[in-house]
């Protein structure tokens, strides 16, 4: 399948599965009629700012995965450079709020979830993303404990 706009040319290789078949393992795509004909441009589940049109989604390298999916050692150069991204294109709400968990981290502080859920999803983000770079803040096992449920 090949997908072209102004913005890029998509090339996608995976065999497509017969009708109720399986996916394939690693990177795929989706064109179903159903999502389609909602007309939504883009997941309820992303940020997108009122009045803004989403028109090309990229996936960092995973620090923690493999294309596969496969959990590896933690890659801080591949986390490091997906931040200086962030930084410079990111929603500057959800930069606050990973900012703020950082702070309540370090200081083992009072920490009031935020209520809207990409708040919540920035916040579990930081968590695991402090976890895996600065486990040994005075805060962060307490704040994993109550804010991020992961074994």
């Amino acid at each position: 399948r090949v997908f072209v706009t102004r913005l890029a040319r998509v090339e996608v290789y995976a065999p497509i599965p017969l009708p109720h078949g399986e996916s394939p393992a690693g990177p795929h795509t989706h064109l179903l009629p159903k999502l389609l004909a909602s007309g939504r441009a883009h997941a309820a589940t992303r940020p997108t700012p009122e009045g803004w049109v989403s028109c090309l989604d990229l996936y960092p390298a995973n620090p923690c995965f493999d294309a596969m999916g496969k959990r590896h050692g933690f890659d801080a150069a591949a986390h490091a450079r997906f931040q200086v991204l962030l930084s410079r294109f990111g929603l500057p709400m959800l930069a606050a709020e990973k900012a703020r968990v950082a702070v309540a981290a370090r200081a083992a502080a009072a920490y009031a979830p935020p209520a809207d859920r990409h708040g919540r999803a920035a916040m579990r983000v930081a968590l695991r993303q402090l976890a895996a770079t600065t486990p040994d803040l005075p805060g962060l096992a307490a704040l994993r404990a109550v804010h991020d449920r992961v074994d």
